[in-house]
C-alpha cells in the first residue's frame, strides 16, 4: 500500500519514471547491475536507505546488500526478487524491468550448479537373490541350533545339582528328635465361690485362697503343681483355648489334681 501511494505521489508531481535498461557502450559488453540503478535512483531523490527500509518493512542491510551487489548476504532469490520489486516501485522504476535485469545477473547454467549425484551401483556387483536366500537360511539354522543347545545345558544343570543336593541332605541329616511340646497357659475361672490350694513338688503351698465368682487366676508356669479344691463344679480350668470338663459336682472336694497341661488335655489329671 505504501509503494502504491509513493508511486502515485511521484506521478502527480510529473516526476519522470525511470526504466531499467542495459547500459550501452560499455567497453566489456557488460550490463549495469540492478543494484547500481537502484542506488543511483535513491541518491538522485536524496532518500535515506533506513527510511525506505522502515516504510517497506525490509531490513536496511538487505537493501544495502542489493545496492552493493553483495548477494551472499541476502536470503533466497525468491525473497530477493520481492525486495527488488518493492524497492524499484518505491523509487519510481519499472518493477518488471528491474526483475528482468536481476534474473540476467543471477542466470546460471546447469554446469555451474555443481550438483552431486551418487554413482549408480552396477548390477554385476550385487549378489544374486538365490545366494542371499541360501545365506539367510544357513544363518537361521545355525542360530536355532545354538539356542537349543544353550537351553538344554541350562535345563540339565539344575537337575543334576538338585539331585546332588538331595543326596547330601539325605546322608547328612541327623536323626529325628522329638520336639518338646511348648507348655500352654493354664487359667482358672470361678463359676461360683470356690476354695483352691496349689502346692509344688516339694509340697510347699504356693497359693491357698477363695476365688469369688468370675475371678480368674493364672497358674504359675512350673512343673509338678498339684491342685486341691473344695467346690469342683464351681471351678473351670482352661488349657490354652481348651476348656477342661468339671472334676465333680457342686460342693465336691477334689485333691491331688495335676496341673500338667498335657494330662489335663488327655483327661488324666488325677492319680
Amino acid at each position: 500500500m505504501a509503494v502504491q501511494t509513493k508511486t502515485a505521489e511521484k506521478q502527480e508531481l510529473n516526476q519522470p519514471t525511470l526504466k531499467v535498461v542495459p547500459s550501452e557502450g560499455a567497453p566489456d559488453g557488460t550490463h549495469t547491475s540492478i543494484g547500481t540503478f537502484l542506488k543511483r535512483a535513491r541518491q538522485s531523490q536524496k532518500m535515506r536507505i533506513d527510511n525506505i527500509a522502515n516504510e517497506l518493512h525490509i531490513r536496511s542491510d538487505y537493501l544495502a546488500a542489493i545496492e552493493e551487489n553483495v548477494h551472499q548476504d541476502l536470503p533466497e532469490p525468491v525473497y530477493v526478487m520481492g525486495y527488488i520489486r518493492s524497492y524499484a516501485a518505491y523509487l519510481g522504476l519499472d518493477p518488471h524491468e528491474a526483475i528482468r535485469l536481476y534474473k540476467l545477473e543471477e542466470k546460471t547454467t546447469p554446469a555451474e550448479m555443481n550438483l552431486f549425484f551418487p554413482k549408480a551401483v552396477e548390477r554385476k556387483s550385487l549378489p544374486r537373490k538365490s545366494i542371499l536366500i541360501a545365506s539367510t537360511a544357513l544363518l537361521m539354522t545355525l542360530a536355532t541350533g545354538w539356542v537349543i543347545n544353550q537351553r538344554d545345558n541350562t535345563i540339565d544343570a539344575p537337575i543334576e545339582g538338585e539331585a546332588m543336593s538331595t543326596l547330601q541332605k539325605t546322608s547328612d541329616s541327623p536323626p529325628a528328635i522329638d520336639t518338646p511340646v511348648i507348655a500352654q497357659k493354664i487359667t482358672m475361672e470361678a463359676l461360683d465361690d470356690v476354695w483352691i490350694e496349689i502346692r509344688n513338688k516339694s509340697d510347699k503351698i504356693l497359693v491357698s485362697k477363695t476365688l469369688k465368682k468370675n475371678d480368674r487366676y493364672e497358674v504359675p508356669n512350673e512343673e509338678n503343681l498339684i491342685l486341691s479344691t473344695g467346690n469342683a463344679a464351681g471351678l473351670q480350668i482352661q488349657v490354652g483355648e481348651t476348656v477342661i470338663p468339671s472334676f465333680g459336682p457342686k460342693g465336691a472336694t477334689r485333691r491331688n489334681i495335676s496341673l500338667d497341661g498335657k494330662k489335663l488335655l488327655q483327661g488324666t489329671p488325677t492319680p
